[in-house]
């Protein structure tokens, strides 16, 4: 007996290399407000990018896709926290890529919602966004200079109550983070709300921290 199955759609793009095919499936289950379908394909986009390679963040940069990612980490709707946390994820590591990527990437607004996420309730998007703000300040000084100017290091200061909880991945994150916003080498006045972090980040019995 010959048995037909079904192939889903989601499986059907699973399979496909290229990011065209996805952005426009990611459109389509957008518009209809597909939300089931909208977190399978932004997994499969998610995974395609765990490896960072500069053709394939080439390509997603060719789609319509970014911004969209984008609008769905503003609104605080938990209900969207697996879809927030997938999206959220792929600009971590677009914005893992070299500067000439990161420039095109990089938007005020996007730095703002990271800023604001660092204060999410859900713990594993404010250490995303922690981890997406250090890689973002890594080599471009101006993105550095914005995050100052977004008063950054007021948010900062509050991991100091929490640093005994933080896991070893956020306490290395903030430690990065911090190295590179004083790269700027500007605004100094500014870090002084992290002064008192930064003494407990080199109290840390682990060295890869500072």
């Amino acid at each position: 007996m010959r048995i037909h199955k079904k192939t889903s759609q989601t499986e059907t793009l699973q399979e496909s290399s290229s990011f065209h095919v996805l952005s426009a499936a990611y459109l389509d289950a957008l518009s209809s407000k597909n939300y089931e379908k909208l977190l399978a394909i932004t997994k499969i986009i998610r995974t395609k990018l765990e490896d960072i390679d500069s053709s394939k963040i080439s390509e997603v940069l060719e789609t319509e896709l970014l911004p969209h990612l984008v609008k769905f980490l503003e609104p605080e709707d938990k209900n969207l926290n697996k879809l927030q946390h997938e999206s959220l994820w792929i600009l971590t590591n677009c914005l893992g890529a070299s500067e000439e990527y990161i420039t095109k990437i990089v938007s005020k607004p996007l730095l703002e919602t990271l800023v604001r996420l660092l204060q999410s309730e859900d713990k594993e998007i404010a250490e995303l966004a922690l981890w997406a703000l250090a890689n973002a300040s890594a080599d471009l000084d101006d993105v550095r200079l914005s995050l100052l100017d977004l008063q950054i290091t007021d948010e900062l200061s509050k991991y100091e109550e929490n640093i005994q909880t933080s896991t070893e991945n956020q306490l290395k994150d903030l430690a990065w983070l911090i190295c590179n916003l004083s790269l700027t080498k500007k605004h100094e006045e500014k870090f002084r709300p992290i002064f008192p972090l930064i003494q407990k980040l080199f109290n840390q019995d682990d060295k890869e921290i500072c």
